[in-house]
C-alpha cells in the first residue's frame, strides 16, 4: 500500500447534505444471466426488502470475476445506461446493487494511436519542463548557500512514470533549500543585495509555485486576490477534466503555470501522459458504474466522488451527470448472500448488539500512515466518550490474535495483507472492515483465498468493504467518519460508504445490502458529534 502527501492550499468547506432517505424503489438490482444463482438471489432480495419486480434488470456477461474494458462497456454498461434513459430513470434510480455472478473487476484499458502520438508530444514537453525545474533548482541551491560543482540531477528527470512516486522526496528538499535561503538572505548585510537576494528567491517561489505562492503571505489574503486565485482554481480544474485529444493544451498548461507553477505542470503532464495511456485504469465493475450515466472522463487514475459532501462543488465532477450509488451483494458462496441478507433485516428489527473492535498499530509519524493509525484511535475515543458501546481497543503493532474478538458487532483494524486472522466471533448482522490493500480481489476464489472480505463474510459478517487492486492508502474511507455516520442511524450502508468515499472510477467497494440501517432504531451518535476532515483540492493519490 502506497501514500503520498497531498500538496495544496485551498479546501472544500464541509457541507453535510440533506438528501432524502433512499427507498426501495430508488434501487436497481443487476444480475447476471450467464451465473446459475445471480437471477434468483436478485429475486430474493427484491422479494425481502420490497423492491419492485420491475427493479431487476438480468444482463449477458461471462461469468469471471475479472472482464475486459470491452466487455464491460458492451455487456455491463450499455444495458444499464439503455434500461435507465429508455425508461426515463436517471434521475429517480439512485442505487445499482449488483447481485452474485456479476463480474468483480475491469482489467486495464488500452490506448489508440492518437493517443500514443498526443503521449509522446506531452513526453517531451514534460522533459523540457523539468530541465527548467532542474536549472532553477540549481538557482535555489546557490541562493541557499549550498555550492557544488556537481550538476543537479532529481529523481524522475528521465521517467515520466516515476514522477509521482518522487513528488514527495523533491517537495521536501525544495521546502528544505526555502528555509536555508531564508536563513541565508537574513544574513547578508548589505541592504541592496539582502534586496536583490529577496527578490530573487520571490522569482524562483513563484516559478516553483505560481500564484499560489502568493497567499503564503498574509498581507496578500485579501478578498479580491482570493477571488482571482479561486477564478484560476476553477478554470485549471474545469480544463484538467477535459480530454487532452480535444481540449487546446497550450492554453491549458500555460493557465496550470500561472496558477500552481511547474511543480503543478509537471503534475499535470504526468497526468495527461496517464490518462492517454490509459495507465491505472483498472477498476472495480462496482466503481466504474457509480459513472454509467456520465459520457466522457478520464478511465487512468480516479475521479473525485461528487456524492462526498466535500467533493460536491469540485470542479472536475460539476455538471458531468448523476453518480448512482453501487453496492453489491456478493460471497463465496449463494448461501452466505442469503445470510447476509436475512442477517441485516433481523439485526434492523432487533438492533446490532456486541462490542465494537478497533486494531490500531500505535504508529506516530510515517509517510502519512499515521493519519490512518490516528484516525482509528480517534474513532475508539468519540465512541467512549459519546456512546454506551463495549469499545476494544488494540494500540499495539501487533494484531488481535485468533478467537480474541468473541461478540464482534463491529470491527476496523489493519494491515495484514491478504492474510486474515480469525479473530472474530461475528454476531448477527456485524459489519468488518480491514484497511489493507487487495482484500476484495477475488470473493470466489477457492483454493488459497485468505483475503479479508471474503474471510469475514465466511465468518458471519454481513458487510464489508475493501479494495479489487491496489487503491493508495488515502482512497479508503477514514474510520472515524464511515462508523461515525453509520452509528447516528441516519442513512443506510450505501449512503454511509458514499458519503465518506474520496473516488469513483477506482477500486474500492462495499460488499452488503445497501439498505442495510443497522442503528435506525437505536442511534448512538449525533452527526454534529463527528469530526470531518477537510479534502484537499488538489487532490493528489
Amino acid at each position: 500500500m502506497r501514500f503520498f502527501c497531498i500538496v495544496a492550499v485551498i479546501f472544500f468547506d464541509i457541507v453535510l447534505s440533506a438528501q432524502s432517505a433512499v427507498l426501495p424503489e430508488d434501487v436497481l438490482i443487476i444480475a447476471n444471466r450467464q451465473n446459475a444463482y445471480s437471477q434468483e438471489l436478485a429475486e430474493y432480495y427484491a422479494h425481502q426488502r420490497s423492491i419492485p419486480s420491475s427493479n431487476i434488470l438480468v444482463i449477458n456477461v461471462p461469468d469471471k470475476e475479472i472482464v475486459s474494458r470491452q466487455i464491460y462497456d458492451r455487456e455491463i454498461a450499455y444495458p444499464i445506461r439503455s434500461f435507465l434513459q429508455q425508461r426515463k430513470l436517471e434521475n429517480k434510480i439512485r442505487v445499482l446493487t449488483t447481485v452474485f455472478g456479476v463480474p468483480l473487476k475491469i482489467g486495464p484499458a488500452h490506448p489508440n494511436r492518437r493517443q500514443l502520438q498526443l503521449a509522446k508530444i506531452i513526453r517531451q514537453k514534460y522533459f523540457y519542463a523539468f530541465n527548467e525545474l532542474e536549472k532553477n533548482y540549481h538557482q535555489l541551491e546557490q541562493l541557499a548557500g549550498i555550492l557544488t560543482t556537481q550538476p543537479t540531477t532529481l529523481p524522475a528527470r528521465n521517467t515520466i512514470g516515476r514522477f509521482l512516486r518522487n513528488l514527495p522526496g523533491l517537495y521536501r528538499k525544495i521546502q528544505y533549500l526555502y528555509k536555508k535561503a531564508i536563513s541565508h538572505i537574513k544574513s547578508i548585510s548589505d541592504p541592496m543585495e539582502k534586496q536583490m537576494q529577496l527578490e530573487k528567491f520571490v522569482r524562483l517561489r513563484f516559478i516553483f509555485e505560481g500564484r499560489v505562492f502568493v497567499l503564503q503571505n498574509p498581507k496578500n489574503r485579501t478578498k479580491d486576490m482570493l477571488t482571482q486565485l479561486r477564478s484560476l482554481e476553477h478554470q485549471y480544474w474545469k480544463m484538467a477534466s477535459e480530454n487532452p485529444l480535444k481540449r487546446d493544451n497550450r492554453q491549458f498548461y500555460e493557465l496550470t503555470r500561472q496558477y500552481g507553477g511547474i511543480i503543478l505542470l509537471l503534475k499535470t503532464l504526468y497526468e495527461d501522459y496517464q490518462r492517454l495511456m490509459d495507465q491505472d485504469s483498472a477498476s472495480a465493475v462496482d466503481s466504474e458504474l457509480s459513472l454509467v450515466l456520465w459520457k466522457d472522463y478520464p478511465l487512468a487514475g480516479r475521479v473525485p466522488n461528487a456524492l462526498n459532501p466535500r467533493l460536491s462543488q469540485h470542479p472536475f465532477v460539476m455538471g458531468k451527470g448523476p453518480v448512482l450509488m453501487t453496492c453489491r451483494l456478493d460471497a463465496p458462496s449463494p448461501k452466505i448472500v442469503r445470510r447476509m441478507i436475512d442477517d441485516s433485516i433481523k439485526a434492523e428489527k432487533s438492533g446490532l448488539n456486541g462490542r465494537v473492535y478497533i486494531d490500531a498499530r500505535g504508529l506516530k509519524k510515517k509517510r502519512g500512515f499515521d493519519v490512518y493509525d490516528n484516525d482509528l484511535r480517534a474513532l475508539a475515543d468519540l465512541l467512549r466518550s459519546k456512546t454506551s458501546l463495549d469499545v476494544v481497543l488494540d494500540n499495539k503493532p501487533t494484531l488481535f490474535a485468533p478467537g480474541s474478538c468473541p461478540n464482534a458487532a463491529l470491527y476496523c483494524g489493519w494491515y495484514s495483507l491478504r492474510r486474515y486472522i480469525p479473530a472474530f466471533t461475528f454476531v448477527r448482522g456485524a459489519i468488518g472492515y480491514h484497511i489493507a490493500s487487495f482484500e476484495a480481489q477475488s470473493l470466489h476464489r477457492k483454493q488459497n483465498n485468505t483475503l479479508w472480505c471474503p474471510k469475514m463474510l465466511q465468518a458471519g459478517a454481513s458487510a464489508t468493504l475493501g479494495p479489487v487492486d491496489e487503491p493508495f492508502l488515502d482512497a479508503f474511507p477514514l474510520p472515524s467518519e464511515f462508523f461515525g455516520l453509520l452509528l447516528t442511524g441516519k442513512y443506510n450502508m450505501v449512503e454511509v460508504f458514499y458519503k465518506t468515499l474520496r473516488y469513483n472510477s477506482w477500486r474500492i467497494i462495499l460488499i452488503a445490502d445497501p439498505l442495510y440501517n443497522p442503528f435506525a432504531k437505536n442511534p448512538q451518535l449525533d452527526e454534529s458529534e463527528i469530526k470531518f476532515h477537510k479534502l484537499s483540492l488538489l487532490l493528489i493519490r
